[in-house]
């Protein structure tokens, strides 16, 4: 296992190392508002085009408005000077002038699969996506693979991938994403496209009657493909849940990715990939804890950690809303610690920028969820004959991952139990000082809460709940009976936590004598002096 220092070859700060990219950096921008497309045929077939017209050399870039949250980083790109300028394009016709081909993988939805298969296809071959045949006349394209038909199920769909444009796939990375929701598939689907990345679904239990369904064959297909065609320790992009019985589902899903060594890269709902991930990489420094401990004065530091796993989408447009709020407010002058995958240096540097930039006062950047990726250390590798080596792997990108992020605590789960071979070994990462695990409650009781390995200090969620009155009440009768212990971590789910929320908190707990510190602030009261 990783209980010893690994020795780690240095990376280039300034190269990409985890995060395939295609194309130059944006100088100019092309932009085309999609967001009252709501065909999926449309909407795919855009993504197509911002895709591969992406691909290209040239500095100038095509950028799809598909929410309001697309439209606020135009403005703030060019005031800080990653881009030079951009202009507006008239729609799906101005789009369509500027696709670098009129060839197109048509498709249909027989088997329903098919639609993450041709567009895997598409980025090989350098053609446009059409899910839809009619608009291959409508906008005078000529068929260069045409799919519709021509599977009888997915298994064998994928089979046909495989043996026909294996050479051809990007070996740096997978996806699992849902080959038929807009919403979902449309946003990713120009990333996908332009870097040739294997893209595949797994039918959940309200798929099994659509055409050409088989998860058990599914699972033993695209999984002996992840065993054997893709290396260990990748990231694969997407989510593995498009609502309940779509997909394997997240629990499920993570735990299939563990097996085969892919740590998953939360980018479902991440807009404009194919643009953002051409920049180069930030090497950018976090910024460091800025409150002093108040000694004497409490009895009692917690840190507050606002997370919902590694989900880079929140840096896109929940997180900066929430940060608006929290540094507006008069009152929420006080640190939280806010987990982030540390490939978002990578996968979109600006935004990295943008969010040392505009953390809240006291603020803290840990990585999550479990490491360089979402993924179960209890299930990693287990498909693997040499289990430790893949593990070892994992726990090594993580290091140097979490290095170049300059991220100094880890936000993890599914980890086994306290004193485990699990925390052990991520306790050996070097340059972690601390660890705080769980999602909601992962111990009984709050004397379990806290364990030392070696010089990082760990700290489990002893709490019941996620939301700030939950935890403010058990903290009222954890206080009453005076078992609340000296350090501990306070978990919040980001989604439906405001600002208002926080200050709240922040109020709560100098009330009740609880000084509110960063997890490194945390860690360093309870370790021993050098």
């Amino acid at each position: 296992m990783f209980l010893a220092q690994p020795h780690v070859r240095p990376l280039n700060p300034h190269q990409r190392h985890w995060i395939p990219s295609v194309g130059a950096a944006p100088r100019s921008v092309l932009v085309a508002d999609m967001r009252t497309v709501t065909d999926v045929g449309l909407r795919n077939l855009a993504a197509s085009v911002e895709g591969l017209y992406n691909q290209g050399n040239s500095g100038k870039k095509i950028y799809l408005l598909w929410s309001d949250q697309d439209v606020m980083w135009l403005p703030w790109l060019k005031a800080n000077h990653y881009i030079s300028s951009y202009k507006t394009i008239s729609g799906m016709k101005g789009l369509m002038k500027m696709a670098p081909t009129n060839e197109a993988v048509v498709c249909t939805d027989s088997p329903f699969h098919i639609t993450d298969v041709a567009a895997t296809l598409a980025g090989c071959k350098h053609e446009l996506l059409v899910t839809d045949p009619n608009l291959v006349p409508q906008f005078h394209l000529k068929v260069g693979v045409n799919l519709v038909g021509k599977f009888q199920s997915n298994v064998q769909a994928y089979k046909w991938l495989f043996k026909n444009e294996l050479r051809h796939l990007c070996r740096q990375s997978v996806a699992i994403s849902a080959p038929y929701t807009p919403k979902i598939h449309s946003n990713l689907l120009d990333y996908l496209v332009a870097n040739r990345i294997f893209t595949f679904w797994l039918s959940g239990s309200a798929e099994q009657n659509l055409p050409g369904a088989n998860s058990t064959q599914e699972r033993k297909v695209v999984g002996n493909a992840l065993l054997k065609e893709f290396p260990a320790n990748i990231p694969c992009f997407g989510y593995p849940w498009n609502g309940d019985g779509y997909g394997p589902g997240e629990g499920d899903g993570v735990t299939f990715l563990s097996h085969h060594a892919k740590w998953l890269v939360a980018t479902d709902t991440f807009d404009n990939l194919s643009f953002w991930s051409t920049f180069a990489p930030s090497h950018r420094k976090l910024p460091k804890p800025q409150f002093a401990i108040i000694r004497g004065s409490t009895q009692h530091l917690a840190s507050v950690v606002v997370s919902d796993g590694d989900n880079l989408c929140t840096f896109q447009g929940w997180f900066p809303t929430l940060w608006t709020g929290l540094r507006k407010s008069v009152t929420g002058n006080f640190p939280v610690a806010w987990t982030m995958g540390p490939t978002l240096r990578e996968l979109a540097p600006p935004m990295f920028d943008y969010a040392i930039d505009h953390i809240p006062h006291g603020g803290s950047f840990g990585s999550g969820v479990s490491g360089i990726g979402y993924m179960s250390m209890q299930e990693w590798g287990k498909d693997y004959p040499h289990r430790s080596a893949v593990i070892h792997g994992f726990l090594q990108e993580t290091q140097q991952a979490c290095s170049l992020a300059d991220e100094k605590w880890l936000w993890i789960m599914r980890y086994g139990k306290p004193g485990g071979w699990e925390i052990k070994d991520y306790a050996g990462i070097k340059g972690i000082r601390a660890i705080l695990g769980g999602y909601g409650r992962s111990v009984d009781s709050p004397q379990q809460g806290y364990e030392r390995e070696g010089r990082v200090s760990i700290f489990h969620d002893f709490f019941n709940a996620s939301d700030v009155k939950g935890v403010e009440s058990e903290i009222t009768s954890l206080l009453a009976s005076h078992t609340l212990p000296p350090r501990f971590q306070i978990f919040l789910m980001n989604w439906g936590t405001t600002a208002a929320d926080l200050v709240n908190l922040s109020q709560f707990c100098r009330r009740g004598g609880i000084q509110l510190v960063s997890p490194e602030q945390l860690a360093s009261q309870v370790l021993p002096s050098k």
